[in-house]
């Protein structure tokens, strides 16, 4: 089995700077199926979360949460604040092969990824401080320092999140879709240096990496 990368999860982990992170394994679908229930979940520190991607690799998809939570809260309204932006670029569901994108659709949305969106983004104003092969497409984050305790600011957000995501619609081709993840203030992304392991029966186990 293809062991973890420690490097890439500090380096995600220490990009997204949270005193306390939001460790989330989610069980692997079995031939297209969800299964009910969690791996583990468990708010921890750093080296923790290492242990845990060391314990849980290849057998889910290890996650952790994109915004800081308060510690044992799994409620997006009590993120206070934003680390990071994330927008992923994903080779369309219908095209991927055994539960895993074509090598050549997964260089399409890295490629898009680099050069079309990242300019873009660039261009209207985002820096692009980390970009992460998915291992089925590609996942930029930008920098954020954002305060969204008070509740019009929250909904402030929401809402220009809600236009930017329309936006880079624009991108989005035969081939790829792009999410903007950060518009659910809940979300978990899977974390860089450990197996991407959707589906219990899909074609290849690919590590996603920084």
């Amino acid at each position: 089995m293809i062991q973890i990368n420690e490097k890439d999860i500090l380096t995600e982990l220490n990009f997204l700077n949270h005193n306390i992170y939001w460790f989330h394994a989610f069980k692997p679908g079995i031939r297209g199926k969800h299964q009910k229930g969690d791996l583990h979940s468990e708010f921890c520190n750093k080296d923790k979360v290492v242990e845990l991607c060391k314990q849980y690799n290849g057998k889910g998809i290890l996650c952790i949460a994109v915004n800081e939570h308060p510690k044992n809260s799994t409620k997006g309204d009590d993120v206070t604040k934003l680390n990071a932006l994330l927008f992923d670029i994903d080779v369309k569901k219908d095209l991927k092969e055994e539960y895993v994108s074509k090598e050549e659709h997964h260089q399409h949305a890295i490629n898009k990824a680099k050069t079309e969106i990242k300019t873009y983004l660039e261009k209207i104003g985002f820096s692009v401080d980390l970009i992460v092969d998915s291992g089925n497409g590609c996942q930029l984050f930008s920098k954020l320092n954002l305060d969204i305790k008070d509740s019009d600011k929250r909904e402030e957000f929401k809402q220009k999140a809600s236009c930017l995501e329309a936006d880079l619609r624009k991108f989005n081709d035969e081939i790829v879709d792009i999410d903007f993840i950060t518009k659910d203030l809940n979300r978990r992304v899977k974390l860089a240096g450990t197996i991407n392991k959707k589906d219990i029966y899909q074609k290849e186990d690919r590590i996603a990496k920084i």
